[in-house]
């Protein structure tokens, strides 16, 4: 009994892959296979997608063969990384900025024009209000606050603004799911309304 083969203008895009399929026949002998994946980003992908050699062209050139990466994969991870550090900046900005109703993470450090502007702002609004109960009395509102925006969440979103995001990452990793875009945006926002009051 005879194995259907595909023909191989419908192979095209399919990387073979390195894992061989061991597969029992009825004369106790096994007959082996290779597994196929079907790569639908062929520019964006480090794996070549090369035709079938034959024995002479193997013996003629080698079993080694060293291509260099595809443009595109190197102009994407560039892109990507460009990208990430705008986000890290503007995340630190954005923590930076949000002590100054305090004068906290940070922001105290500041000087001339921006400190006088922007430094101690809910201290200065309140003059005769001694400090530490300013600052006591704003960490206990503000993780409040944010008790209270988790607890009115859905489900699937207050899974992803638990903790500090770290398992959330693997799990995204390791199933291929990726974080939902509302989930971020959310989780980063929380981040600065606790940091903002001292929290």
């Amino acid at each position: 009994m005879t194995a259907a083969v595909a023909p191989d203008d419908k192979l095209a895009g399919v990387v073979p892959e390195a894992t061989f399929l061991a597969t029992p026949k009825g004369d106790g002998t096994t007959a082996t296979s290779t597994a196929r994946r079907r790569d639908s980003f062929q520019r964006l992908s480090a794996v070549p997608v090369a035709p079938p050699t034959s024995t002479t062209d193997e013996g003629k050139h080698g079993h080694h063969h060293h291509q260099a990466l595809p443009c595109c994969l190197i102009l994407y991870v560039c892109v990507v990384a460009i990208l990430c550090g705008f986000l890290v900046s503007g995340c630190h900005k954005a923590f930076v900025y949000s002590g100054c109703l305090l004068g906290i993470n940070g922001c105290n450090s500041l000087n001339g024009y921006k400190y006088e502007k922007m430094g101690y702002i809910l201290i200065k609004a309140f003059p005769e209000v001694p400090e530490e109960i300013l600052y006591i009395s704003s960490s206990v509102v503000g993780a409040a606050l944010c008790g209270l925006i988790i607890i009115c969440l859905p489900h699937h979103l207050r899974q992803q603004v638990k903790g500090g995001g770290t398992c959330q990452s693997l799990v995204a990793v390791a199933t291929g799911v990726g974080v939902p875009l509302r989930a971020a945006i959310l989780r980063m926002s929380l981040a600065v309304l606790f940091l903002m009051p001292g929290g």
